[in-house]
């Protein structure tokens, strides 16, 4: 019954052409304004996203430049002192290589990369570990994964380094 009366209503409805061309018109008129809002809302909005991530991108740069000297001052030293526990394993020397490198951690671990401050934290302590499992025959295999994780500390602090080549020809060696 209710459409029957709405098709009633619509067909006393007399429209000659050009109040249909004018209510178009108006209509038409009206979704290209609601449009043209909708468009500079959304790129209003989308602009004051962008604005903020950018801005978040630029301090978190800020900061990894801030220390870039100190990383890689940092780094070099953590390889020096690896290469200092690989020449002296065994040595009577060790102990004070293990205090350096003890020394230099707490007052430098936090410049590594979280991968490099675990591999030279793990090559120190297992110098120290050698020392105890070398005079205990049944400690043979601890004493090689003690020497395989000393030694692979070094290529995870050089890598984490990832400086970019110097010149063409470095790179395209690799």
């Amino acid at each position: 019954m209710e459409s029957f009366r709405l098709i009633t209503l619509l067909g006393s409805i007399h429209m000659n052409i050009t109040d249909y061309i004018a209510v178009t018109s108006i209509f038409s008129a009206l979704f290209i304004i609601l449009g043209w809002w909708l468009k500079s809302r959304l790129e209003g909005s989308i602009g004051h996203e962008y604005a903020k991530i950018l801005e978040l991108f630029k301090t978190k740069n800020q900061l990894r430049l801030a220390a870039l000297n100190e990383r890689l001052r940092a780094n070099q030293q953590a390889y020096q002192l690896w290469r200092e526990i690989n020449t002296h394993l065994g040595s009577a020397e060790i102990h004070e290589v293990i205090r350096k490198c003890d020394l230099w951690w707490g007052e430098n671990c936090l410049y590594l990369e979280p991968e490099a401050r675990d591999a030279f934290l793990t090559a120190f302590v297992r110098a120290r570990d050698i020392e105890v499992y070398k005079n205990n025959s049944s400690s043979l295999n601890l004493v090689t994964e003690c020497y395989k994780e000393i030694n692979n500390a070094g290529a995870i602090i050089e890598s984490s380094v990832a400086l970019p080549p110097l010149n063409e020809f470095e790179f395209s060696k690799k």
